[in-house]
C-alpha cells in the first residue's frame, strides 16, 4: 500500500514540475515579447496631448469668429477676388491662433515640444438649403524620439446662423 501511495505522490510531483517548467517558459517568452515591442504608451500620450491642443486652438478660432464675424466675412469675400492676404491675416497670421514650442503639458515619456497652428478656416455655404457652416482645421507637429516629425490634423465643422440686427423698415 505504501509503494502505491509513493508512486501516486511521485507522479503528482513530476506532473507539477512539468507544469511549473511550462509556466516558466511561457513567462520568459512573454517577457521577451514585451521587451522587444515598441513603446506604444509614448505615442498614445503624445497624440492625446496633440489632440487636446488642437481642439483648444480650434475653440479659440471659433471664439475669434464669434467676436469678429464681419472681419471674417470680409476676408472671405476678398479671397473670392483672389486676395488671400486678408484671410491669412485673420487666420494663419494671427499669433493667438498659433502655439510654437509648447512644452508646458506634462508628459512622463518625453519633453518634446509641440507646434500647433490653425491651418485652414473655410466658409461652407449651401444656398439650396439656406445653411452655412465654418470648417476649421488645426495641425499639430512634434519631433518623435526617432527624429521623425509626427503630425496630427484635427477638423471641426460648426453650423452657423447668420442674423442681422438691422431694424426692419
Amino acid at each position: 500500500m505504501k509503494i502505491r501511495f509513493l508512486k501516486i505522490r511521485g507522479t503528482a510531483l513530476i506532473l507539477s514540475l512539468v507544469f511549473a517548467t511550462l509556466l516558466l517558459e511561457m513567462v520568459i517568452a512573454y517577457t521577451k515579447m514585451v521587451q522587444q515591442a515598441p513603446p506604444q504608451n509614448f505615442q498614445i500620450d503624445e497624440r492625446v496631448k496633440m489632440d487636446f491642443l488642437s481642439q483648444g486652438l480650434i475653440e479659440k478660432a471659433i471664439l475669434k469668429f464669434q467676436l469678429f464675424p464681419a472681419d471674417y466675412y470680409a476676408a472671405n469675400d476678398a479671397l473670392k477676388l483672389n486676395k488671400s492676404d486678408y484671410i491669412k491675416a485673420f487666420v494663419i497670421g494671427d499669433s493667438n491662433l498659433m502655439i510654437s514650442n509648447f512644452a508646458e503639458a506634462s508628459s512622463s515619456f518625453s519633453d518634446s515640444k509641440i507646434n500647433v497652428c490653425i491651418s485652414s478656416m473655410s466658409l461652407l455655404t449651401n444656398f439650396q438649403y439656406n445653411q452655412e457652416a465654418i470648417r476649421i482645421q488645426s495641425q499639430a507637429v512634434y519631433t518623435g524620439k526617432n527624429g521623425k516629425n509626427i503630425e496630427k490634423d484635427v477638423v471641426r465643422t460648426v453650423r452657423l446662423n447668420r442674423q442681422s440686427n438691422a431694424p426692419f423698415k
